[in-house]
Formats: structure tokens, C-alpha cells, sequence
């Protein structure tokens, strides 16, 4: 089994967008890790909340993109971020309740649902946006991105 999530096809050519995806897939790497070293549950349990907290926020972003550029997809590419953080949030509870532990696949699972997701509903999105923004102009691009990633910390 691969521990290289990140792969180019994840690249959806949108700079801040593809840093957010990178970081994600490097937590689920973390996770694969600790997973198969067989690190303490308290360990997997701070890296799935950490994990959660970055696709959430992760998902506020490209949410703020989508509503700005009025792209008409947008309720259904949300329902499939409420599916993935469904499924980091099952993993969780699964752990903290202790019904079994995490595995390798699970975490394969997920990282396998999170490049799908990049790779197609992502991608679309993104050159929905870059076309709004040739169309709309550079000044207004300057602006909008200034203002949805300006909380972003690198």
C-alpha cells in the first residue's frame, strides 16, 4: 500500500486551493502512519480531530469560492463535503467509543474518497471559477481572492 496521496491529477491549478488539498492528503500520510506503527489511540484520535478541523475549514473555502462566482453546482459539491466529513467524523466516533480501530484500509478509504473528490468535483469548480474570473476581470479576481483567503495561513 502507497503512502503518496498526493499525486499530480490532485492538482486543480488553483494555488492557494491545491496548498488546503496538500495539506490534507499530508494529514491523511500522518494518519497512514501512526496507523501502521501502531500509535496509541489517543494519538489517531488527535490526528482524525485535526484532520476534521482542516477539511472543514478546507471546505468553508471552496464554499465561499462557489457562492462569490455564483457557481451553479454548488449544492450538490457541498453534499459531497458533508459526505466526507460524514466519513472523518465516523471514523472518530468509532474510535472514541472504541467499536474497533482505525485501519489502514479505513484510512485508504478515505483518502481514496478525498482524491475522487479532487480530482472531479474540485477540478470542475475551479475551472468554473477561473473562467468567471478571465470573464470578470483581474481586478475583481485580485479582490475576491484577497478577501476568501486572507484568514489562510500557509
Amino acid at each position: 500500500m502507497s503512502l503518496a496521496y498526493w499525486q499530480d491529477d490532485c492538482k486543480v491549478n488553483h494555488p492557494p486551493i491545491d496548498q488546503e488539498h496538500h495539506h490534507l492528503l499530508k494529514l491523511l500520510e500522518d494518519l497512514y502512519r501512526s496507523v501502521l506503527w501502531d500509535h496509541s489511540e489517543d494519538i489517531l484520535q488527535a490526528l482524525l480531530d485535526t484532520l476534521f478541523r482542516a477539511t472543514l475549514e478546507h471546505c468553508e473555502t471552496e464554499e465561499s469560492l462557489m457562492e462569490v462566482f455564483g457557481y451553479p453546482d454548488q449544492i450538490s459539491h457541498m453534499e459531497h463535503h458533508e459526505e466526507i466529513l460524514a466519513l472523518i467524523l465516523n471514523y472518530c466516533l468509532t474510535l472514541e467509543q472504541g467499536l474497533r480501530p482505525l485501519s489502514l484500509d479505513d484510512v485508504h478509504d478515505l483518502a481514496a474518497c478525498l482524491n475522487r473528490h479532487i480530482s472531479t468535483d474540485d477540478l470542475k469548480m475551479v475551472q468554473f471559477v477561473q473562467h468567471q474570473q478571465k470573464h470578470d476581470g483581474a481586478m475583481m479576481t485580485q479582490a475576491i481572492n484577497h478577501r476568501i483567503f486572507a484568514t489562510i495561513s500557509p
